[in-house]
């Protein structure tokens, strides 16, 4: 497998942490992002760093807010800016439908992980 640039929205927890430090581990170039990176999600990007150093892996905790146009610019200009350019969709394969797909696959493994939990009602 060649070495892949990565940019995960919302890695700060959950399944976007869990796959940012997987695919970090398969050798890519992650970058994890997450809002306020400064502020309430220090310590999470800090844990990223370390995991970085500890496991000799590349992760990068980045700032970005999706739902901020000037958010998203400025990290799109920082990714390039470090690893040279963005490969498009129609190299990579990943567009709306696989997408769609991953996000129903989550979705459906999150309810099956929460049935034990379910309670009947009395």
């Amino acid at each position: 497998m060649s070495k892949k640039i990565i940019l995960i929205t919302g890695a700060s927890s959950g399944f976007g942490r869990l796959t940012a430090e997987a695919l970090a581990k398969a050798g890519n170039t992650v970058y994890a992002s997450m809002r306020d990176i400064a502020g309430r999600n220090a310590k999470n990007a800090a844990e990223m760093a370390e995991t970085s150093k500890r496991d000799g892996v590349d992760l990068r905790a980045i700032e970005l807010d999706v739902q901020s146009e000037p958010s998203i610019d400025v990290a799109v200009k920082k990714i390039m800016a470090e690893s040279g350019k963005i490969v498009p969709r129609r190299l990579t394969g990943v567009c709306a439908p696989h997408q769609h797909r991953l996000s129903s696959a989550i979705k459906q493994a999150r309810n099956i992980a929460l049935l034990p939990f379910a309670g009947r009602a009395s």
